[in-house]
This record gives C-alpha cells, sequence and structure tokens, in this order.
C-alpha cells in the first residue's frame, strides 16, 4: 500500500524511500534518514520556498512559488515543472523529461530531452539536452545540445550543437565548438569554431581558426586564425589573421584585411585589400587601396576603382584601372588604363592607355591604343610572345 508524506509549513522530516507522493510545504526541510538520498515512488510537491539537504529522486517534480534548493543531485524519472527557480549543488537528471522553469536554474551539470527557462539557466559543468530555450541568459562550462534558443546572452565554455544556435543578443564559446548553424541578432566570440553557416547582425570575432561554409555578417569580422569555407558576406571591415581560404563567393562591405595568403573565386571589396597575397579564379573588384607583398592574381577581371593606390603586381584576365589610380606592374590579357590613370609597367596582349593616362613601360603582342596626352615614358615593346606572369 502507498503512503503519501507531507511536510508542514516550516518544519523537517528525515526521510528514506517514500512510497507514495511527497508533498512540503513553505520553508519545509528534508533530510535523508540514512544520510545519502530521499527516494520517492510518487510525485514531489514544493509549495514555496523549500530545501533538500540531500540527493532527492522522483517519478515527477513540482514546485509551486519560491526557490527549492538541493545539497546534492536531483533525480527525476518524468518531468520537472518549477515555477520560479531551481537550486541543485550536483546534477540534474531528468533523461527521457521536460524541465520547465519560470525564472532561474543553477546546477553542476544537466542531462534532459528538454528544458525550458525563462530567466536564467547556468551550469558549472555540462549541459547535455536535445533542446534548450532560455529567455534571458544562459552559461554552461560544456554542452552536447542539438538546438539552443536564447532571447539575450549564451556562453558555452566549449561542446558540440548538431542543429541550430539562436540567440537575440550575444553568443560566445570559449574554446572550440562545433556546429550546424549560428544565428544571433547582436555579436558572436568564439575561441575555434567548425560549422555550416553563422549570421550575425553586429560583430563575429574568434580567436582562433574558424571553419565554415556560409558565413554572412552585418557589421565588422575578425578572425584570429586560419578562416575557411564557401561564402564570406561582410558588411563592414574584416580582419583574418592568417590565411583565408574561400571556395565561393567573397564580399566586403568595408575593407579587408588578410595577414597570409587569399585564395577564392570571386572578390568584391568596397573599401582597402591588403593581404601578402590573392589568389583568384574568378574576378576582382576592389574600391579602395590594393596592398599585397606578392601581388593579386584573378583568372577573369580585375576592376581598380579611380582614385585607388595598389602596391604589388596585379594579374588577370582583363585588368581595368579606374581613372586617376596608381598601380605599379600589370599583367593580362587586356589592361585598360583610365583617365589620368598612371602604371610604372605594363605586359599584356592588348593595351589601351585613355586620355592622359601614364605608363612608365608597355610590353604587348597585338595592339596598343592611345588616348589624348596619354605618355608612355620608355618606348613601347611589341613582341611575338609574352614570359610568363607573376604568381
Amino acid at each position: 500500500m502507498q503512503e503519501d508524506v507531507r511536510v508542514e509549513r516550516g518544519g523537517s522530516a528525515a526521510l528514506g524511500r517514500v512510497e507514495g507522493n511527497l508533498s512540503a510545504d513553505k520553508d519545509a526541510t528534508i533530510e535523508a534518514a540514512d544520510g545519502g538520498k530521499v527516494t520517492v515512488a510518487g510525485s514531489a510537491r514544493f509549495r514555496g520556498d523549500c530545501t533538500v539537504n540531500c540527493d532527492l529522486e522522483c517519478r515527477s517534480l513540482r514546485v509551486e512559488k519560491g526557490t527549492l534548493k538541493i545539497a546534492g543531485n536531483l533525480q527525476v524519472h518524468g518531468d520537472a515543472d518549477i515555477a520560479n527557480a531551481l537550486y541543485v549543488d550536483g546534477s540534474i537528471v531528468a533523461a527521457d523529461g521536460i524541465i520547465a522553469v519560470g525564472g532561474t536554474v543553477k546546477a553542476g551539470s544537466v542531462k534532459c530531452r528538454i528544458i525550458k527557462v525563462g530567466g536564467t539557466l547556468e551550469v558549472s559543468d555540462t549541459l547535455d539536452a536535445e533542446s534548450v530555450k532560455v529567455g534571458r541568459k544562459m552559461v554552461s562550462q560544456r554542452a552536447r545540445l542539438v538546438d539552443l534558443n536564447v532571447g539575450g546572452q549564451a556562453e558555452i565554455g566549449s561542446g558540440a550543437v548538431q542543429g541550430q544556435i539562436k540567440v537575440g543578443g550575444t553568443f560566445q564559446s570559449k574554446s572550440e565548438l562545433e556546429f550546424d548553424s549560428i544565428s544571433v541578432g547582436g555579436k558572436v566570440e568564439l575561441g575555434t569554431g567548425m560549422g555550416r553557416s553563422i549570421k550575425v547582425g553586429g560583430r563575429l570575432a574568434t580567436t582562433g581558426d574558424l571553419t565554415c561554409e556560409e558565413i554572412k555578417v552585418g557589421g565588422i569580422v575578425e578572425i584570429g586564425g586560419n578562416c575557411s569555407g564557401e561564402i564570406l558576406e561582410v558588411g563592414g571591415e574584416t580582419k583574418v589573421f592568417g590565411s583565408l581560404v574561400l571556395t565561393g563567393k567573397l564580399g566586403v562591405g568595408g575593407d579587408l584585411q588578410v595577414r597570409d595568403a587569399l585564395t577564392g573565386t570571386d572578390m568584391r571589396v568596397g573599401g582597402r585589400f591588403s593581404g601578402s597575397k590573392a589568389m583568384l579564379a574568378g574576378r576582382a573588384w576592389i574600391g579602395g587601396q590594393v596592398e599585397t607583398s606578392a601581388g593579386l592574381k584573378a583568372g577573369g577581371e580585375i576592376k581598380i576603382s579611380p582614385h585607388a593606390e595598389c602596391k604589388g603586381p596585379l594579374v588577370g584576365g582583363t585588368v581595368e584601372l579606374g581613372k586617376r589610380c596608381k598601380v605599379q606592374d600589370v599583367y593580362g590579357s587586356k589592361v585598360v588604363v583610365g583617365k589620368g590613370a598612371e602604371a610604372e609597367k605594363i605586359v599584356a596582349d592588348e593595351i589601351e592607355i585613355h586620355d592622359d593616362g601614364t605608363v612608365g613601360q608597355a610590353t604587348y603582342t597585338r595592339r596598343l591604343e592611345t588616348g589624348r596626352n596619354a605618355v608612355c615614358r620608355n618606348p613601347p615593346e611589341k613582341t611575338a610572345s609574352l614570359a610568363a606572369f607573376p604568381l
């Protein structure tokens, strides 16, 4: 026969195994009769602030108002419903159940199927769950999750999220993180990361390497190591303190700085580009200055905007220099020098120098056209073939 146990308001009880249900009123304190654990075969129900000074195991848990403090571990075989707050010194295990908390959860570790917290979730060790949904803030040292949804701020030391990470404000991971997709309204800060997609409204920063197929950021990107993927689209400035390797589109609205080599297909930069060298299979369009130590090479077209200044060789299929820009050595099948532009050396099959353009040395195989007041400081040289281009 099942026997229920009730602890009155402000009372205390030393319990072992409860064959029925357990209920406790406000300010009740529960101890373990043997100093170890209280086991409840049925449900455990608390009304108001209560304290359990041992491990607690129950079929289901319900806390009405107040805060439940457990100085040990909590194991729930079903669901846990807490109106306000739950503080557990050790672990929370509800492997097949749902944990729903209106306010705050603090625990050493958590393992469950689904956890929903209206306010703050703090886990000092490992958070292991299929779905985590938090209204304000989530902090966990390690995470093994399928999906994470946080309204405000989320911080993970390290771990893996198989599905989507969705955060309204700021997301931070201090060490290694594996993920499928990250969608954050404000700021993302990572240690090292590997995933499929990152979309950030504000700023993306890493202290180490980042491997991600698609990166789209509205504001600023700063990668502390190497960056590789397919697509990188950034509204503002981008800095990569290593190499940048892309198989698809590269679009940066502001300046792009790459400490080592850039390898990709197409590149469009609204501001200044600097790097050791850039190797592109497709086209390059640069809105500002270009500065490389080894050069910029594109299999297709290179376009340099008006008034820009370029340091380092440019090697492309067709190279177009905007009006009044200044460049050093240019190589291509066709090079067009805009009005008033200056180039130190051009080597190409076809060269067009528009009005007021200036070229130090011109070497070509098929055609040279010059506009009004165009200047070649040295006599142009026509040859049967061109030497191999650099890069």
